[in-house]
């Protein structure tokens, strides 16, 4: 189906130009549609990252030092092509991600004002902020504006900040050249045979499973890299009834410092939900007048994940905000649903807070360890490391006692 692309220019990119999509209407999610065409995004943004690696001095230099203290200290055995290849997926499926996320907040009001697109008069307002920001601010471009969307996102609240940590996210580590992020925003303005945006992300549910989806599929290079498969919904159930309910039964909801999952290959996070919405139900069941809030926490409490991949991270990371935020919202604010979008980011808040964390960093849904930018592990303090110990352990999914929750990436 052709259609047309948002009537605003984005600079560097053409403002009308054909596009086709499998869908026939503009409004609405086609996850296959979408898939096929991140991945095209993603190539797109691989070339140009790689290029840019060369050729601009600050990249090659950073990333040929990282590349020797790699070597050096017997972290990688690969040739230097296939290093920086590497680093320049996982930069390129962040810079896609890291958009991704924002529409899904900007469609479902979890962030005030839209940046990139939205529906119906939310795309304009989005070409019309966009606007003004280069009205102020004219010696910038299209790549300053997506991290300012970026920035936004994590300004909503200091949890979902970690989602754009400049100490782990590999989007930091290259930046794409002006061109290229001129696409990727033309990318998502783009508008279907009826002049609606291609993809809304709207969605009453704030269901997030497409996203295991994009982290199975979404680069060939890291699929290989990292055998990518998600973990079907029967296997989930399956594991977790031989895994979580056993320890449950013996050591109860709330045994002497608290009850521990861990997930040490998390994936998008499929266990890491399952677990999370099992927890919930047990805790409204055991304690039926508990505030909402209280029971979120002490699920979350009880929830932790890792993973070799940093994009899987991010995208575990965000689906369990989003699905903490949701079951919160069940009751404590379920009446309110179109309440500001800084009230609901509260929640993190108040549960980060509730952790021990005054500054509500929210360690359960940013990296607690992992590579820094400069090709070194590291680590929080020990919070949230991984220490698997004891308890109940099945394919990769370890229930025990005590600690705080965290999902993280680090180098295996």
């Amino acid at each position: 189906m052709v259609g047309r692309a948002a009537g605003f220019a984005v600079d560097g990119a053409a403002g009308e130009k054909d596009v086709k999509s499998d869908d026939s209407r503009g409004a609405g999610m086609n996850g296959a549609g979408l898939l096929k065409d991140l991945k095209k995004q993603v190539t797109a943004l691989e070339d140009d990252l790689r290029e840019r690696s060369e050729s601009v001095e600050e990249f090659r230099a950073r990333l040929e030092s990282e590349y020797a203290r790699a070597r050096e200290g017997k972290r990688t055995a690969a040739t230097y092509g296939a290093w920086r290849d590497e680093r320049v997926t996982q930069a390129a499926a962040a810079w896609v991600l890291g958009c991704v996320f924002v529409r899904f907040c900007e469609d479902n009001g979890l962030i005030e004002w839209p940046w990139l697109a939205g529906p119906g008069e939310r795309l304009r307002d989005a070409e019309e902020r966009h606007e003004a920001f280069f009205r102020e601010k004219p010696h910038l471009n299209n790549r300053d504006w997506l991290i300012e969307a970026f920035q936004h996102l994590s300004d909503a609240n200091e949890t979902a900040a970690g989602l754009f940590d400049r100490r782990h996210n590999p989007l930091w580590e290259l930046t794409p050249s002006y061109e290229a992020a001129s696409e990727l925003l033309a990318f998502w303005r783009r508008r279907g045979a009826d002049g609606e945006i291609l993809y809304d992300f709207t969605d009453e549910e704030w269901d997030t499973r497409f996203l295991g989806d994009l982290y199975q599929d979404l680069s060939e290079h890291a699929r290989k890299t990292y055998a990518l498969l998600q973990t079907p919904e029967f296997v989930e159930e399956f594991i977790l009834d031989l895994t979580l309910e056993p320890a449950i039964e013996e050591f109860g909801l709330n045994p002497e410092g608290g009850l521990r999952t861990i997930d040490p290959a998390c994936g998008s996070g499929h266990f890491l939900l399952g677990i999370f919405a099992r927890l919930v139900e047990k805790w409204r069941a055991a304690e039926p007048g508990t505030d909402e809030w209280v029971v979120v926490r002490r699920a979350l409490d009880s929830v932790h994940g890792c993973d070799k991949n940093p994009f899987a991270a991010s995208i575990a990371r965000f689906r369990l905000l989003v699905a903490a935020m949701r079951a919160a919202g069940r009751g404590g604010w379920s009446r309110r649903r179109r309440s500001r979008s800084m009230w609901r980011w509260g929640f993190a808040a108040a549960w980060a807070r509730g952790c021990g964390y005054p500054d509500g960093s929210g360690h359960a849904v940013r990296s607690g360890g992992g590579r820094g930018r400069d090709g070194v592990p590291v680590r929080d303090g020990g919070r949230g490391g991984v220490r698997v110990a004891g308890g109940f352990a099945g394919a990769g999914v370890v229930p025990r006692c005590g600690g705080e929750p965290s999902v993280h990436h680090g180098e295996g």
